[in-house]
């Protein structure tokens, strides 16, 4: 039966003159060191924190001394084992701070029996273990020195340690091998923490969990441990997060797993209770718990090893710089997830993120909100899917996506989404896919039969399959499920600022959408379109009822009304180097709601590599022509122009149409027009703060040094680079150098009387 210890206070009195209590040695190797001193007139005080250290000396099971507070820690053969050691430090009252450690040179594992009469406790710790070969009922350090092992002789259901005492510290914990739970934290284990070890199953009666933290619990921290291979049953996995039966609502709080290794690399082809070798048990296992505070950081986990939760609650997750290899993966088929955030964390082999409820009735769906993938590579694996689930505020950035095979997912959220969903997915790339040439092979599937609810995005995203070698037919493709013909509905959907390259069907494809608002994306000269028939200066609009390659569709009138696109007719260079575009509105079909917005794109051939700029409320006269001046020179006069349309109708969210025919630019022109002048201003300075110089301008408190002054060897100095465009084109890619530190920067676009810069610090040559 589990016993409470109090705490108890121990007072020193005032005594005359000064006094020094001895160490006092005590048998079986540990020492009692007690050391005050105080003076005559002192008055009274809390005694300092004293140390007990009990050093354990044999690998015997060892019993609980008859007498454990005799100042002895012995089994009956005069031996202090771990388990005297423990019995005596859950006796010792006080604010005594005690030690439990390994004598130098013992080296070996304690074998722990079956028989209850061997356990501390025989109450039930998780519904599995029955009971605990070691229970720990006061705080305590325990430091096994990876010397001292634990494993049971056959396959019990005992929890090897059970802890129920506020920060206890269990240090070099390695081979901890029972027949069920290597270490359960309990109710009572508040800020407890597991640091440094190593299990890896290698035989019989394996273990199959090396830690539990039970509901209740908070502030548990597992750190720079390492297992693997652990028998796959019940609740199993190298680390289990759940509450049992009695005390179902208990929330685990504040959990911390830091530094772990969790690698199921088999060495033998199967897995049984009578071989570990073969066994690939979770990393990371939540179940019938709900959790609020994890976080998981610079931890690995392989072969099989990933972290699946069912049935939980988990709120305020944040994984990051960790790797999931080899079939390792975040799985959920759980109730809810609020605000997890994944971050510079790799995901390969056939690994990903799969989010989706417990069954495929809506009452099992999941619900996830703010869920964040930042900064992380996905590589030949599943990437990202949601599924069976309602979602708001899922948000993919700047993570990197590479190498998907037929049947692979790399962004799924089509099916099974719940009403008005939102996302946001920005700034990622994507390369080098070869899933299939279907629509439902997209790189980005988006949800299925919704009107999203919130604003969503799917923006600055780059999409490169050129030179991979690879076939990948579509990268975006939204089925929105719209049936009612010139739906008008606005799916609050904004596609924009994309670019794409090396796809042989579509960039984006809407079918039943509604309005989606399709914007500024941009297409390489490898896309799908420089290889049809859509070649340059024709009378051609870039689309197609079928399907066939093209940059942008609408597929039937269920999507932007399939709006068609205003077209060129004309270029000519006018007044002080500005391009100006005769535009014609199409004479028949479905036309955008006037005043319309123009979008105007450079293309050396069929695509439209370069966004020239756009130009807001543009009426037709009653011929249907406008005259517009292109708010960009291109950046080169050799080429074609073409046009995309979009028409702002009733509901606020703007219809697009298809990109339009192209027409040859007036390359003399131009080319008068292209004329480049550069200044560029070179200063330097001192006293510079590593984070205040940026965009060739510099903080408060710098000072800039004149020319010709002298320098200390080692000096750090900042130089800044202001670069101003004072020609009449645009100039992209604006490399700035200098013969010191070769490459400073990259300017991306500087247009006509535009300043930008950059600044770089070197330190004076000694």
């Amino acid at each position: 039966m589990r016993r409470s210890i109090g705490k108890s206070e121990r007072r020193l009195g005032p005594a005359s003159g000064r006094r020094w209590l001895r160490p006092l040695a005590l048998a079986c190797g540990f020492a009692l060191i007690l050391a005050a001193a105080w003076g005559s007139q002192a008055p009274a005080a809390d005694a300092a924190a004293t140390q007990l250290v009990l050093t354990v000396n044999t690998t015997a099971a060892g019993t609980e001394q008859d007498d454990i507070v005799d100042g002895r820690c012995a089994t009956g053969a005069g031996d202090c084992s771990l388990r005297a050691a423990i019995a005596h430090s859950n006796a010792t009252t006080g604010d005594t701070e005690v030690l439990i450690n390994v004598q130098p040179g013992l080296t070996g594992t304690i074998s722990m029996s079956d028989s209850r009469s061997a356990w501390m406790t025989t109450e039930n710790a998780t519904g599995v273990d029955r009971g605990a070969y070691f229970y720990v009922t006061r705080p305590v350090t325990i430091d096994l020195d990876n010397r001292l092992g634990v494993k049971a002789t056959t396959d019990d259901s005992a929890a090897a340690f059970w802890i129920e005492a506020k920060g206890t510290k269990l240090l070099n914990f390695s081979g901890i091998l029972p027949g069920e739970t290597g270490i359960v934290f309990g109710v009572e284990s508040d800020g407890s923490v597991l640091d440094g070890g190593t299990t890896m199953q290698v035989d019989d009666y394996n273990a199959e969990r090396i830690v539990w933290i039970k509901g209740g619990a908070d502030g548990i921290t597992v750190k720079n441990y390492t297992v693997g291979r652990l028998y796959d049953a019940d609740h199993s996995g190298a680390i289990v997060m759940r509450s049992t039966n009695s005390q179902p609502e208990s929330v685990i709080e504040r959990t911390t797993i830091s530094n772990v290794t969790v690698d199921n690399q088999p060495v033998s082809s199967s897995c049984s209770y009578l071989n570990g070798g073969g066994c690939a048990s979770a990393g990371l296992a939540i179940s019938n718990a709900t959790v609020n505070g994890l976080t998981l950081e610079d931890s690995t986990f392989a072969h099989s090893a990933g972290i699946t939760i069912e049935s939980s609650t988990v709120n305020d997750w944040v994984v990051s710089n960790s790797t999931f290899t080899d079939a390792s993966e975040i799985t959920c088929k759980g109730d809810a997830i609020t605000r997890l955030t994944v971050t510079e964390s790799r995901f390969s082999g056939s690994s990903g993120i799969d989010l989706a409820g417990s069954g495929s009735l809506q009452s099992n769906w999941a619900h996830f909100e703010d869920v964040k993938v930042v900064n992380s590579d996905f590589e030949s694996s599943s990437g990202l899917r949601v599924r069976r689930a309602y979602f708001t505020g899922l948000e993919v950035v700047g993570s990197r996506f590479t190498g998907y095979a037929s049947g692979s997912r790399v962004i799924d959220v089509s099916d099974d989404i719940g009403a008005s969903p939102q996302l946001d997915i920005r700034g990622n790339t994507f390369k080098d896919a070869a899933i299939g040439s279907s629509d439902s092979s997209a790189l980005i599937l988006l949800p299925k039969g919704e009107t999203m609810g919130l604003t969503s995005y799917v923006r600055q995203n780059v999409f490169d399959n050129s030179g991979s070698g690879l076939t990948q037919g579509y990268a975006i493709y939204y089925d929105g499920g719209a049936s009612s013909r010139d739906n008008t509905t606005p799916s609050n959907l904004f596609i924009e600022d994309n670019y794409f390259d090396g796809y042989t069907k579509l960039g984006v494809s809407l079918d039943d959408t509604g309005i989606v608002t399709v914007r500024r994306n941009t297409f390489g000269v490898n896309h799908a379109n420089a290889a049809s028939s859509n070649t340059a200066a024709t009378a051609k609009e870039e689309t197609s009822e079928s399907g066939d390659a093209s940059m942008f569709q609408n597929y039937g009138r269920s999507s932007n009304r399939k709006v068609l696109t205003w077209y060129p007719t004309g270029a000519d260079v006018v007044g002080d180097c500005q391009l100006a575009v005769d535009l014609l509105r199409q004479a028949s079909g479905t036309a955008p709601k006037e005043p319309v917005t123009i979008d105007f794109y450079y293309t050396a051939g069929t695509t439209a590599e370069e966004y020239l700029g756009s130009v807001d409320n543009v009426t037709p006269d009653q011929a249907g022509r406008s005259n517009v001046i292109v708010p960009d020179l291109p950046s080169s006069a050799k080429g074609y122009l073409r046009v995309q349309t979009h028409g702002i109708y009733p509901g606020g969210q703007s219809e697009s149409s298809q990109y339009s025919r192209t027409i040859l630019l007036p390359e003399a022109e131009l080319a008068a027009c292209s004329v480049s002048s550069l200044e560029i201003e070179l200063r330097a300075w001192r006293g510079v703060g590593a984070d205040t110089s940026h965009d060739g301008i510099v903080g408060g408190g710098a000072a800039e040094i004149e020319a010709n002054s002298s320098l200390l060897p080692g000096e750090t100095v900042w130089f800044t680079y202001t670069v101003t465009n004072n020609g009449k084109s645009t100039l992209r890619q604006v490399a700035v150098t200098d013969a010191f530190a070769a490459p400073v920067c990259t300017i991306a676009q500087l247009r006509p009387g535009q300043t930008s810069g950059c600044s770089q610090s070197r330190a004076v040559p000694t």
